[in-house]
Parts: structure tokens; C-alpha cells; sequence
């Protein structure tokens, strides 16, 4: 295969890639968020580890963590992250955790 065959498939993976990472970050505080407010009363407030592991961690946190966040707390309203690193979800954020994965694909 010629380097020109190759594009489509490297685009394609990098594609799937950005929805998994979306998808998974904000399912796993959707979730989270769920289960705190039905058992405890309050919101979910996690830090970056606590979605991360068991969720994403093949996926370098260090680098991907920041865009995850930056893309949904100040693009789409999704998220807020506190002064001490931990994230909750904004009511608009919550408003949208049953749609599909494709509406959370990172830029």
C-alpha cells in the first residue's frame, strides 16, 4: 500500500478516536453525576483521575485530558472545572448526556 492508501484509514482512527475519548469522558460524569444525585442529593464532582481510570487510560491523560475539558467547559457549556481540578457538569451539560456519542466527538 502506497502512503496515499493509508490517509483514509489514518483518518478514520484518528475520527473514531476523538468520539470514543468524548463519549467516554462525559458518559462517565453523566453517570456518575446520576447515581450521586439519586443516592446523595447533590451533584458528582470528579477529578480528571477519577474519569480517566478504568474509562480512558489508554489514552495519555496528560495530553488529552486538557482538550477534553477546554472542549467541553469552554465550547460547549458542558462542563465546569473548579479551582481545585475537580468537574461537575453544568445543567446544559446534563441536559445532553443521552445523546449519541457522535454529538460528544472532540475537534
Amino acid at each position: 500500500m502506497n502512503p496515499i492508501q493509508w490517509q483514509p484509514i489514518i483518518i478514520l482512527c484518528y475520527t473514531k478516536y476523538r468520539q470514543t475519548i468524548g463519549a467516554s469522558f462525559m458518559k462517565k460524569l453523566c453517570k456518575e453525576d446520576d447515581e450521586s444525585r439519586r443516592n446523595k442529593g447533590f451533584p458528582a464532582s470528579l477529578t480528571v483521575r477519577e474519569i480517566w481510570k478504568d474509562n480512558l487510560g489508554s489514552y495519555n491523560q496528560d495530553e488529552v485530558a486538557p482538550l477534553a475539558i477546554d472542549f467541553f467547559q469552554n465550547k460547549k457549556g458542558y462542563i465546569k472545572q473548579r479551582s481545585d481540578g475537580r468537574i461537575s457538569l453544568t445543567e446544559t451539560g446534563r441536559q445532553h448526556c443521552s445523546d449519541p456519542d457522535i454529538d460528544f466527538m472532540l475537534p
